[in-house]
């Protein structure tokens, strides 16, 4: 599949998705799945968007900015939607913005070019094929700005354990000392698991002065940094770790079959197991 934000005058700012059944050759029509109305509130998909397929679902996170098809205005809040075929009715919702993360506006030199909002460029990540766990990550605009104003920017997380239905409060994952700017985090689309942690792979960019491109910048090299999250999914009705995965069997694929299926299992220790297949009869 491909998710895509819509430039041209009858979509200006719109969302879309097409897909491929036959690996690639030809592609559905289409379809809108967030409706920009810039005539009514000038929010538009901006900047950031990502994908990833649960089974077959394809899940979709991307960045909402005031936009009126002309400027781009950094300074209003900007917000992080997510979209999922079989939730909501199929509507996008907003995940995060300034009611759930701390608004701080992009000011500076930068903020005429940069393309950043002060909520943006969100990536989507998820677990393994046939579990309900998705991951998304963001870059905010934080209270810190360097000596021409542009401003510093952190790394948020959070995490669905249901398949999207519900998702944790965004929480800020970059440090705050030593001071450094933090954009373009990106995350492996699939990711591991060890005892009691969920193992989110991601990267981001990290530099000593704030600004993605400013012309005040002093030199100096921008660093790739590699970051690990340990996700623990807590227990709702105690204060001890549940594990999740002591034992559990996922959904075969394909199925039906003909003649070979993938049958996927997790355990939570390395050790022998039987696993008996039967037919319907």
């Amino acid at each position: 599949g491909n998710a895509y934000i819509a430039h041209g005058a009858a979509d200006l700012g719109d969302v879309m998705l097409r897909e491929s059944f036959d690996d690639g050759l030809t592609w559905t029509v289409p379809v809108k799945i967030f409706d920009a109305n810039l005539a009514r509130d000038t929010l538009s998909a901006f900047g950031g968007i990502s994908m990833v397929y649960l089974a077959n679902i394809p899940c979709v996170t991307f960045e909402v900015a005031v936009y009126d098809g002309v400027n781009l205005y950094p300074r209003s809040p900007s917000h992080i939607y997510f979209w999922k075929r079989d939730l909501n009715n199929g509507l996008a919702r907003k995940l995060a913005g300034p009611d759930n993360v701390p608004f701080y506006p992009n000011t500076g030199p930068e903020e005429s070019y940069g393309g950043y909002t002060p909520l943006c460029r969100p990536v989507i990540g998820k677990y393994r094929q046939y579990y309900p766990l998705l991951f998304i990550a963001m870059n905010a605009a934080t209270s810190h700005k360097a000596s021409d104003s542009n401003v510093y920017y952190a790394t948020y997380f959070m995490a669905s354990v249901d398949n999207g239905n519900f998702w944790s409060t965004p929480e800020r994952i970059t440090p705050q000392t030593p001071l450094k700017d933090y954009r373009y985090v990106s995350m492996s689309p699939t990711n591991a698991f060890i005892t009691l942690a969920y193992i989110v792979q991601m990267t981001v960019q990290t530099h000593d002065y704030a600004g993605t491109f400013a012309p005040n910048q002093p030199p100096g090299p921008s660093a790739f940094n590699s970051m690990r999250l340990n996700f623990i999914w807590w227990k709702s009705d105690s204060d001890s770790l549940k594990d999740q995965e002591s034992i559990s069997l996922n959904q075969n694929f394909p199925n039906p079959f003909n003649p070979v299926t993938d049958l996927e299992f997790n355990i939570s220790n390395k050790e022998f197991i039987s696993l008996k297949v039967y037919d319907i009869s």
